[in-house]
Order: C-alpha cells, then structure tokens, then sequence
C-alpha cells in the first residue's frame, strides 16, 4: 500500500499497481515543461479511473481575475497532458512510459470505465465548490466530450467521502 503526499493531505492508501504518479513519473520528467497532474488511481471495485490534482489554494477572482484564469488554464493543462499520457501507456506507444503504469491501470477496460477529474483544494467551503466545478467543467469541455470524464471541485471533507483521503 502506497500513500501520496500532497497539498497538506494524505491520499490513500492505494495498492501501488492501481497508481501512477503522473507528475513524478520519470517519463513525464524527462520530456520537460510537460505539466501534469498528481496521480491517477483505478479503483477496480467500481470500475472508474480517477485523475487528481490537488491544491493547498486557489487565488481569489476579486483580487486577480488573471490569476484566477491562469490557475484553471493550469488546471486544464494538467489534466489534458495526463489523460494523453495514460492513453499513450496504455496503447505501448512508449515502453519506459508502459512500465511505470501500475499493473491495475494498464489492465483499465477503457471503454466500460468511469473517468473522473478531480481538482482537491482542502479547505475551500463547500459553498464555492459548485461555481469552481462549473469554471473546470466548461474549461475541460472537450475532455468531458472525448473521453466521458466526469469533472469535479472538491474539498478535503469530499475528498475523503470519494475514498481518496484514509477515513
């Protein structure tokens, strides 16, 4: 069992052939400025492969409307850049990037499983999630389409309710 480290939180404990830690892998690495998010999970139980990328903050919209865009261009970056990777893994398109694959994600039957696009920002008050998820949702509007990827805002109390945190 394996638990990642991120944003203040602990994810997991995840049996490590379900995960690839996207944003440490060195295949990611080693082809620079690539931006990509923490980790991607199967959870074979319920069929569904969950991509996460987890924040300690996100900058106010009232202070720098800039900012506030930039941090979810960011965002969509990360998630578009780790839906590819996982794809090419999966398809062997690169063999060093197929074996850091955990066993559990190269076996994901792709076209019967759940997708879903977790951004985990610990402490923000449910009641600012639903405009945040809306904002990521038509951001990541193509990836919804393409891949049928669910997308979601989440705090700490969701995170851990979605079984990403230790109860």
């Amino acid at each position: 069992m394996i638990t990642v480290r991120e944003s203040g939180l602990e994810f997991g404990p995840f049996d490590e052939c379900d995960l690839f830690r996207v944003e440490n892998s060195p295949y990611t690495s080693r082809l620079q400025g690539i931006k990509a998010c923490e980790f991607a999970w199967w959870e074979k139980s319920k069929n569904r492969l969950l991509l996460v990328e987890a924040k300690s903050s996100i900058p106010n919209p009232e202070n720098s409307r800039d900012k506030y865009d930039q941090f979810f261009s960011d965002i969509f970056e990360k998630f578009d850049n780790s839906m590819q990777l996982l794809a090419a893994g999966n398809l062997k398109r690169s063999k060093s990037l197929t074996s850091e694959l955990g066993d559990g994600i190269a076996q994901v039957d792709w076209p019967k499983a759940s997708i879903l696009l977790f951004l985990v920002i610990p402490q923000v008050p449910e009641e600012f999630l639903p405009p945040m998820t809306d904002k990521l949702r038509k951001i990541l509007y193509r990836q919804h389409k393409i891949w049928r990827a669910d997308v979601f805002v989440i705090n700490e109390n969701m995170a851990r309710k979605q079984g990403l945190l230790a109860a």
